[in-house]
């Protein structure tokens, strides 16, 4: 129970603030994207990796004690904080450069969240590898919209 409940709070978590600072397509539509750019539906894909997110927070969370876990948590901590503060960053402050910074910080600690998951439950740490490979994508997509705008 304490698992599933953490689960849906981690979910929400996720999805609040991004609810709370929506993505200005206007501005996003006015950018000069580059040509591998992929159709605005895909970044859905997101929904879904918070998902498997969750799933391994809650996971890590309710089967270690505090002390076995201190790397791992400060790690999805600033990982989780960087992802919140990406949307209000681009599209409400239209700082392409922060948010350059930003989606990269995001792929770097989306490593190290897979490093530290992988320490302690490597079967697990294989459902963050989505995130990884998508982080990396946005961070190579982010430097090319900074770069051409």
């Amino acid at each position: 129970m304490k698992k599933k409940f953490l689960f849906i709070f981690l979910i929400l978590a996720f999805l609040i603030p991004g609810a709370l600072f929506q993505s200005d397509v206007l501005y996003y539509n006015s950018l000069n994207l580059p040509s591998f750019s992929p159709p605005k539906e895909v970044f859905s894909i997101w929904i879904v990796l918070y998902i498997l997110i969750a799933y391994v927070v809650s996971t890590i969370f309710t089967s270690y004690k505090n002390n076995e876990i201190r790397d791992f948590k400060q790690v999805f901590l600033v990982n989780y904080i960087l992802n919140i503060s990406f949307t209000p960053i681009f599209f409400s402050l239209h700082n392409q450069f922060l948010g350059l910074l930003v989606t990269i910080a995001i792929f770097i600690t989306s490593v190290f969240l897979f490093y530290e998951t992988y320490k302690l439950e490597k079967r697990l740490s294989s459902l963050l590898m989505p995130y990884v490979m998508w982080s990396f994508l946005v961070s190579i997509l982010s430097f090319a919209i900074y770069s051409i705008n």
